[in-house]
């Protein structure tokens, strides 16, 4: 064989050798790594479930009595009956009764009307607490002019929800018409408060709760500002198919800071202590 010859049979041959490597190099296929696992799932808690915890609403409760400036209350002492009172009386002031001391009496205010602002005399009504109890109160009148032509009048600022013991406030019923100065006093309800819960429905709105707008627009919380998330509708619309009551409404607000809280369908109000556990919560 000549030099020539075993000089191609070795190129040759080389060429094999690297062709048969490159194949081997890159002619296999890689395994792709196995799936990461999937991540574990939590329950999302909704928003505000954390309030409905026990422990939560106890020192919600502490932090409150310390921010309204009132003894140390705890959940056992909003679990009690709160006592409530109903007279109808259906007369003119002067009306009393065990808890309340009403009267009427006539004062000059300005008022403004679709041409401007006048002075011109109104009917006040007063209302005081008799008693040394901490009380939510409901006063519910009819003006001799009727409730339509009284509309247009002037409100005094004051607490048309609560009193505290021998608290008197006053608020206006209608403007004196001719004649017409006076007024009937038709139900009073009140229902004996904790000192807190004084400060908890005070920070309802009148009219969200049933109350009559003409007479309650004047009202003014003592502490902190009105709450804004009252289920305002669907308590109006509950009282008035009668499948709830103003007790009702006040009973669990006496219980449950209006900021965290939302009345619950069909909530009555408790008529044995530790009926139901604290906080209610708003679905069974």
């Amino acid at each position: 064989m000549t030099e020539r010859a075993f000089r191609g049979i070795v190129l040759a041959g080389g060429a094999v050798l690297f062709a048969l490597g490159l194949g081997a190099r890159f002619s296999y296929s890689v395994e792709p790594p196995p799936p990461p696992k999937p991540p574990v799932t939590r329950p999302v808690e909704p928003i505000g479930k954390l309030d409905y915890s026990k422990n939560v609403y106890r020192a919600a409760l502490e932090a409150d009595s310390r921010t309204y400036g009132v003894g140390k209350t705890t959940p056992e002492d909003l679990s009690g009956v709160l006592a409530y009172d109903r007279e109808d009386p259906k007369r003119r002031p002067p009306v009393e009764t065990r808890f309340l001391r009403i009267t009427a009496h006539l004062a000059p205010m300005g008022a403004s009307f679709a041409g401007g602002t006048a002075t011109t005399e109104h009917i006040v009504l007063r209302i005081e607490n008799a008693t040394d109890r901490w009380l939510a109160y409901r006063v519910e009148t009819t003006p001799d002019a009727g409730e339509a032509r009284c509309v247009d009048k002037a409100d005094l600022p004051h607490d048309a929800i609560a009193l505290a013991p021998g608290q008197a406030v006053e608020r206006t019923e209608c403007i004196v018409r001719g004649n017409i100065d006076g007024v009937v006093v038709d139900s009073i309800e009140t229902v004996v408060l904790p000192p807190l819960s004084y400060y908890y429905v005070s920070r309802l709105f009148p009219a969200h709760v049933g109350e009559s707008p003409r007479a309650t627009r004047g009202h003014v919380a003592p502490k902190a500002k009105i709450c804004a998330n009252i289920p305002e509708q669907a308590i109006r619309r509950a009282l008035e198919r009668s499948e709830i009551t103003w007790r009702d409404v006040i009973d669990f607000y006496a219980r449950h800071d209006c900021d965290r809280y939302l009345f619950p369908a069909g909530y009555h109000a408790f008529r044995r202590a530790g009926e139901r556990e604290l906080p209610v919560p708003l679905q069974p």
